[in-house]
């Protein structure tokens, strides 16, 4: 099961990667950001786009951002690879990259945790 705050990628059900790679549960005490878009208190817009029909594994290709680096809401933290297409994950809000788990290269499956974001604190007017 996906948290809330997890930068995932979703399959279409009943698909998977030929190698599923293990899902690391995150640390409670980081904010949940992003659900899985299969939850349905998921929001629209923060959840990602699943693959183009057909394609069952994703790699990830490239992280554009180093845990500790902040981060902008709509700014290009990492390339994943589907099928033939390179597509964008961003970030839904903006904050901190506190981990990822992911490495260039890696499979990823549906659901899989990739890394976590701690948002900047409200601003109280």
């Amino acid at each position: 099961m996906v948290e809330p705050g997890a930068i995932a990628i979703q399959f279409p059900e009943g698909t998977r990667p030929a190698s599923a790679p293990t899902v690391r549960e995150a640390p409670r005490e980081f904010q949940p950001l992003i659900q899985s878009p299969s939850s349905p208190a998921c929001p629209a817009g923060n959840a990602s786009q699943g693959p183009p029909e057909g394609v069952t594994e994703a790699t990830l290709m490239q992280w554009r951002v180093r845990a500790g680096d902040p981060v902008e809401e709509g700014q290009e933290l990492l390339l994943v690879a589907l099928g033939d297409h390179l597509h964008a994950v961003t970030s839904p809000v903006a904050g901190t990259l506190l981990v990822h788990w992911s490495e260039a290269g890696d499979p990823i499956g549906a659901g899989e945790t990739l890394g976590w974001i701690r948002p900047l604190p409200p601003v109280l007017d």
